[in-house]
């Protein structure tokens, strides 16, 4: 009768489980639902979640300032951003929107995202600056090589006019010549 009763139990606590379970997947459905609007994809509100609930010690549902930095250094890290204590202390600043000293999850994932935001923008911009500096240089070496064509132009003609007035002067001294009557016999 004992092993029926502790059946029956494991039975009842599988199934708290699995409901458990069920109520945890359709909560981070809801989750990335929430946040995709916000830019974040499913994959990074599930990594937030993951990072939130191993930094959050106490499982109150909130980060401590030490917590906050840990998990932003560990995020950091996984991206190739290395955090100093000034920008730690900034971040934990700008996430903290209610200003109770500790970070919940959606303070998290705001800051998560305004980052990313922030980090589309830099790219954005950087790539602008980038085709920008591409846009002048081309140009340079077309204003470079026009100013030599037009270099090669001018000394051309400054050729053609030298040569024009050395045949104007040789053209002046024949007539010269000319003109001069011939010495008496």
């Amino acid at each position: 009768a004992s092993t029926a009763a502790a059946d029956a139990n494991a039975e009842r606590v599988a199934d708290r489980g699995e409901g458990v379970a069920m109520r945890e997947k359709a909560a981070m459905r809801q989750l990335v639902a929430d946040f995709k609007s916000e830019g974040l994809t499913e994959a990074e509100v599930v990594r937030a979640a993951a990072l939130f609930k191993r930094h959050d010690a106490t499982h109150r549902g909130a980060l401590s300032p030490r917590s906050f930095s840990s998990l932003m250094v560990k995020a950091g890290a996984a991206d190739g951003i290395e955090y100093t204590e000034a920008e730690l202390q900034g971040l934990l600043r700008r996430a903290d929107l209610d200003a109770d000293g500790d970070i919940d999850f959606y303070e998290l994932t705001e800051l998560l995202s305004r980052q990313k935001r922030l980090r589309k923008h830099v790219k954005e911009k950087e790539l602008i600056q980038k085709r920008k500096a591409e846009v002048d240089a081309r140009n340079a070496a077309k204003y470079a090589a026009e100013a030599t064509e037009k270099a090669k132009i001018e000394a051309a003609e400054q050729r053609n006019k030298e040569r024009l007035e050395a045949l104007d002067r040789q053209i002046a001294a024949a007539e010269a010549d000319e003109a001069v009557p011939p010495p008496p016999p």
